[in-house]
């Protein structure tokens, strides 16, 4: 068991309500040896699943083509490509969190920061445990505008039924398109962690899994 995982294991262990799990019944206490087995089972899972993009099994929308021949003016030749396109873009958007929670994982591992794989704590992506035995959590999102509004409402009911905080943090804004790296809520990371990096690091990590 890794470092990570121990640390997050332990956080579950002082917090179990905080444990999320998308089993229906017979969820294992997450203060029991049981529990934390299904834990690691579950984290160490997520951890060695390799991230890429799959195309989406919906069936397209014929009238979405439609609309952009008529109204939009789009080629009748070009259509089923655009649709193809659509759907491979859709499968693209769909590992962008996934991959940016890597790279911020890449870097923040080294700064006590440990990743929440398998989604075993609710709302949050990233925790540490502080000098002062304290509990930093942290919710990443890709833009600013991807939190739905039972993502916020965990947030606030965690906040007001044990007091602990989730920090967020979203990487673009999606009416401007700039990034929020500056303003990481982390002193050290937000002078590492960049767009550049970022981009640098998808590309690579897709070579070496494609």
């Amino acid at each position: 068991m890794n470092n990570q995982i121990k640390t997050v294991i332990e956080f579950l262990d002082l917090f179990p309500s905080m444990y999320k799990t998308k089993k229906k019944k017979n969820i294992p206490d997450p203060k029991t040896n049981e529990g934390k087995s299904v834990i690691q089972e579950i984290m160490e899972d997520a951890s060695s699943k390799i991230i890429v993009p799959t195309v989406p099994e919906t069936i397209p929308d014929p009238v979405v083509s439609t609309i952009l021949e008529i109204f939009h003016g789009i080629n009748f030749d070009r259509l089923s490509d655009i649709a193809k396109e659509h759907q491979l873009s859709m499968g693209a958007e769909n590992v962008v969190g996934a991959l940016l929670e890597d790279y911020i994982n890449s870097e923040s591992r080294h700064y006590g920061w440990c990743v929440c794989a398998g989604e075993v704590v609710h709302g949050t992506d990233f925790l540490r445990k502080t000098d002062n035995n304290n509990w930093e959590l942290l919710q990443v999102k890709n833009r600013d505008n991807s939190e739905n509004s039972s993502s916020a409402t965990v947030r606030e009911l965690i906040r007001q039924n044990s007091g602990i905080v989730i920090k967020k943090w979203h990487r673009t804004k999606s009416k401007t398109g700039k990034t929020n790296w500056e303003n990481f809520p982390d002193d050290n990371l937000k002078n590492i962690l960049n767009e550049d990096c970022f981009q640098n690091y998808v590309k690579e990590y897709l070579r070496n899994n494609n």
